[in-house]
């Protein structure tokens, strides 16, 4: 008898103890699963720093073109989520299927006026959107762009690339945003949240990036014109169209995000690939090619022209949101460049070390190709860094040209002194 007490007295402790452990482990997990959700929400707790966006987003592709704000929200609510990543930047690429962008945000501040800022160039931000659609999930209010006939008469909803937003204090509002990719250039965005007050600071303050990048496309263009002023080299006149063309590209891709007017995708794409020409000029230049003087060469020069030219209109017409396209389009300009370094290399009559300061400013071309190439890809670590250095490269390679410069000038500068000692010398001789 006193055994079966003790025996039913055992079991009811076991029983407990195990009720409790289950409900403790239940506990637990629900607390690590909040915690992992938490850790996915955008904190909002200074008014006087940007936040950037795109760790906390979602990404889903819609390649069937099957998927709505609801249906995205439900599916999320789910836990059947788009992919995240952990950087500053959110990739698009090239294809032209929209992407779903969802992301939440907790405004733990007293201010209800916020930015939604995708970036400026430096930023990591690269292509032109063809659409656009932001909606406060939480709100229901929309913006959307291109306009809608009856939107059509209020006034454009993008300042630059950043729009105006409302996220009331102490509440959690989930956003979903719809994007689809232009043809041309491969689509990068660097999306922040910044509050109206502290954005209309860093605009009366201006961008230390933009500054500086303007500053040294002054220098170079300033440096180009009075290299042709002093010494009427026609190369000078090829680098300056080419360094022109890349800092209008700069400032349309820095001021524009979405199409307007004649800003779009293809004239972006168009205005990069043109810059190679450009190049071709100056180089014809510098080593001197005529039609008369050196035949082949001169016709190597309009081969290599041609060639871009056709890649290029390919590409553009037949596969602008292609992966083999891209590619076809990288390998043919690669190949051209590298012919024209070559011609230059066997060409040219100036001293080696010119030849080779311009030959490698000539290659450096290739690396903003390269980095769309990887843009697209993902064949390199993706972050506002690594996409611009489109840009960064453009310093080494205009240090290089202006070194050739400036070599070619103290050789030309002791060539004619020597010039002048022998006809000195010859005259002294005569007399």
């Amino acid at each position: 008898m006193i055994t079966s007490r003790v025996s039913s007295s055992i079991g009811i402790s076991l029983r407990s103890i195990l009720l409790v452990t289950l409900v403790f482990i239940s506990l637990s997990v629900k607390s690590v699963s909040a915690q992992e959700q938490n850790a996915h929400i955008l904190p909002l707790t200074d008014v006087g720093n940007p936040v950037s966006v795109a760790p906390y987003s979602y990404i889903t592709i819609d390649e069937d073109k099957l998927l709505s704000p609801e249906s995205l929200f439900s599916r999320h609510i789910g836990n059947i989520r788009g992919k995240r990543f952990d950087r500053d930047i959110i990739n698009i690429g090239i294809k032209n299927a929209p992407h779903w962008i969802l992301f939440t945000v907790q405004n733990n501040t007293q201010n209800d006026d916020w930015i939604l800022h995708f970036g400026n160039t430096l930023d990591g931000r690269m292509g032109i959107a063809k659409n656009i659609r932001i909606m406060n999930y939480t709100s229901r209010e929309t913006i959307a762009y291109p306009q809608s006939k009856e939107e059509q008469d209020h006034t454009h909803p993008f300042i630059g690339a950043s729009i105006p937003i409302t996220i009331k204090a102490g509440s959690m509002d989930t956003f979903v945003i719809f994007l689809e990719n232009d043809r041309g250039l491969p689509l990068s965005l660097a999306p922040q949240i910044i509050s109206q007050t502290h954005y209309m600071k860093m605009i009366m303050d201006g961008d230390p990036k933009n500054i500086t990048a303007t500053s040294l496309f002054i220098i170079i263009i300033a440096f180009l014109i009075g290299s042709f002023y002093i010494t009427r080299n026609f190369t000078s006149i090829g680098l300056l169209a080419y360094y022109m063309m890349l800092c209008a590209l700069y400032f349309n891709l820095d001021v524009y995000f979405v199409n307007h007017s004649m800003i779009n995708g293809l004239t972006i794409f168009i205005l990069y690939i043109a810059s190679f020409l450009p190049l071709i000029i100056a180089t014809k230049y510098f080593i001197k090619i005529t039609y008369f003087m050196k035949p082949m060469e001169n016709a190597t020069i309009i081969i290599i022209g041609s060639l871009i030219l056709a890649a290029s209109s390919l590409y553009i017409i037949m596969m602008p949101h292609s992966y083999a396209g891209l590619s076809s389009l990288g390998i043919s300009i690669t190949i051209c460049i590298l012919l024209l370094v070559l011609v230059t290399l066997f060409s040219s009559k100036k001293p080696l070390i010119v030849t080779a300061l311009f030959c490698a400013a000539l290659t450096l071309s290739l690396l903003p190709l390269a980095i769309l190439v990887a843009l697209s890809f993902e064949l390199m670590p993706l972050n506002s860094m690594s996409v611009s250095l489109f840009w960064y490269g453009l310093i080494p390679q205009a240090l290089l040209f202006i070194a050739a410069y400036l070599k070619s000038n103290s050789y030309r500068k002791i060539r004619k002194e020597q010039e002048r000692l022998q006809q000195a010398h010859e005259q002294q001789a005569v007399a």
